[in-house]
């Protein structure tokens, strides 16, 4: 078969969309279960870009310094800490300075508070060249760790958008996450020497420098041996993907506008030649792209996404992450697959999160595959597996094996936020104003509510664990 007969039968295969962000392993995890779950599909990942800014150093060690000195001034009235709120301040980003910051204690505001968070800015900024470079960097590196499971190259592609930097907000304070690219280069004795001392730098500035030296030259190796095997770029564009969507529709419907069986037998074409319900689609990340492509008028025959919560009390931000990082196209989304008809369901984190339902099975999971095991440890603060929180990796055995899971349908909301008076709690209200696309964190709140009768509540959600657990040994064999 011809290269062009062979590539053209490749973007003919039936898709399944996959839209994450780049940060902890649950991501790359999502991805492996679908492309495992899914053989006779083309899985298209979708890497949102998302705010990396190496001035700032992470909490790390540090986090308990910090912790003790904001929680000196988070405290309820009988005197006890509120350890929430005390997390709530070191998580969330902001563009102003807040009060509390001026009271504690001096050092630690002007080495940890001192400066607002960082936000895509104009085209072309530095920035957001950070950001696309990072997304080049997961790439080659979920690539390798897809080859060391033997997933054939061929069974995926990843893309990105920078029209998305538009949109998309840190979600949380750049202090607050961990240093996941350093994951990369375990391998490479020589670069992981040279990223570690570009961490211990206290000039912000330098350690940047530093950093994307390291990331550049893994990048160009990486590219480098890709060029020489004519694979493709490892990250296209997310318009790319469009236009060839598009132009397949528009192939297949000048086709059956000049069949001749359509036109003498029609009952019997439409039998042979169902409607494309289109791809797929599992959200691990902000809803951005997905957004995009529904806006586009392209099909989504399905949709299933880490989003929301039913009743907050096991969240500590304010929003969960994946609707913090752009709520905009969250809120349009939501509203816009009800009116399309397009099947949606929302895992609310605490399906995954309440403790009793993690999965308490990972090390039989990782028993043969240690560099997983270390990669997902890294990312707890505890170092142990069993604290690991695997969100978008459930959320992706849920699309898959839809019956581990009890739904109802709900709607989306917004709320805000209401101060009442001095030494009272503010009160959540209806959320006022519009709502505007904004690389700002949200001012607002979205919640999800039970559209099936008036004060009805939401699932408890138990789960089948056990179907987890079995489910979770099947994807890393």
């Amino acid at each position: 078969m011809a290269s062009n007969q062979i590539e053209h039968s490749k973007k003919s295969q039936k898709k399944f969309l996959v839209f994450v962000d780049c940060p902890d392993p649950d991501n790359w995890f999502m991805v492996l279960s679908i492309i495992r779950r899914n053989p006779r599909r083309r899985v298209c990942v979708i890497l949102s870009p998302r705010p990396v800014d190496l001035t700032v150093k992470c909490y790390g060690s540090h986090y308990p310094e910090v912790y003790n000195a904001v929680s000196e001034y988070t405290k309820r009235p009988n005197g006890e800490v509120d350890n929430n709120e005390v997390i709530r301040r070191m998580l969330t980003p902001f563009t102003e300075k807040p009060k509390w910051v001026t009271e504690i204690k001096q050092e630690i505001a002007e080495e940890w508070f001192s400066k607002p968070d960082r936000l895509f800015e104009a085209d072309g900024s530095h920035f957001k060249s950070i950001a696309s470079t990072y997304i080049r960097l997961i790439a080659h590196y979920w690539t390798t760790l897809l080859d060391d499971l033997d997933i054939p190259r061929d069974r995926y592609q990843f893309y990105t958008d920078e029209d998305s930097m538009k949109k998309i907000s840190p979600g949380m304070r750049h202090q607050g996450h961990k240093h996941d690219y350093t994951w990369a280069f375990r391998e490479d004795e020589a670069l992981k020497k040279r990223l570690d001392n570009a961490l211990k730098s206290n000039d912000g500035e330098e350690r940047e420098g530093l950093i994307l030296g390291v990331w550049n030259d893994y990048i160009q190796v990486k590219d480098d041996k890709r060029r020489a095997s004519n694979q493709a770029d490892i990250v296209l564009s997310f318009d790319q993907l469009i236009e060839e969507e598009n132009a397949l529709r528009e192939e297949k419907r000048t086709t059956a506008e000049k069949s001749k069986l359509r036109k003498a037998l029609p009952l019997v074409y439409a039998l042979l030649h169902r409607k494309d319900t289109g791809p797929r689609a599992a959200i691990g990340g902000p809803f951005t792209e997905a957004l995009k492509w529904v806006e586009n008028d392209l099909p989504m025959e399905s949709a299933t996404a880490m989003a929301c919560y039913i009743y907050g009390n096991l969240n500590i931000l304010t929003n969960q992450f994946n609707v913090a990082v752009d709520m905009y196209s969250a809120w349009e989304f939501l509203n816009l697959v009800e009116k399309k008809k397009i099947h949606t369901v929302l895992v609310p984190t605490e399906v995954i999160k309440e403790k009793e339902w993690r999965n308490n099975k990972l090390a039989k999971v990782f028993k043969n595959y240690p560099r997983l095991s270390e990669l997902v440890r890294g990312f707890t603060y505890s170092d142990k597996l069993q604290d690991a929180t695997m969100f978008d990796w459930n959320t992706a055995l849920i699309d898959s094996c839809p019956g581990l899971l009890k739904t109802k349908r709900v709607r989306p909301v917004l709320r805000m936020m209401r101060e009442v008076g001095a030494g009272k709690d503010p009160e959540e209200v209806d959320f006022e104003g519009s709502l505007e696309a904004s690389p700002k964190p949200p001012t607002g709140m979205l919640r999800v509510e039970s559209s099936e009768i008036q004060g009805a509540t939401l699932p408890d959600n138990v789960l089948d664990r056990e179907g987890f657990q079995r489910k979770d040994l099947e994807e890393v064999p």
